[in-house]
């Protein structure tokens, strides 16, 4: 039968780090973990619902409103502590640090269970 769904009113990106946010994590790395967590996170993105968009130039205006905040939560998933993230981040950079692929329709197929925030 029929399956159940309602399009949301978000793009996806999904996100995964490259070999520049690998040597970052290794320069702060006491406990030997950098490798096996780059590992995971290059075995599932990270997902980020961001705004709709409709064509290619709409895409491109929402990674770059986006960017910033994406590069920010990467960052933060190996060092919570700001001080540490490199300072001047660019989106030449974020583009040499993170592989992004964006899908600009999502459906939600759950739709008995509320979205939430948690």
């Amino acid at each position: 039968g029929r399956v159940a769904m309602e399009m949301l009113n978000r793009s996806v990106a999904f996100v995964k780090p490259k070999r520049p946010y690998l040597e970052w994590c290794r320069e702060d790395d006491d406990e030997g973990l950098a490798d096996t967590v780059f590992e995971d996170m290059c075995a599932e993105a990270h997902v980020y619902l961001l705004p709709e968009y409709e064509d290619p130039s709409s895409r491109r205006r929402v990674l770059t409103a986006w960017w910033p905040a994406i590069f920010a939560s990467m960052l933060e998933g190996w060092s919570r502590d700001d001080a540490t993230w490199p300072q001047d981040r660019t989106r030449t950079m974020f583009d040499k640090w993170f592989d992004v692929q964006m899908c600009s329709v999502v459906e939600d197929l759950h739709i008995d269970e509320p979205l939430e925030h948690v």
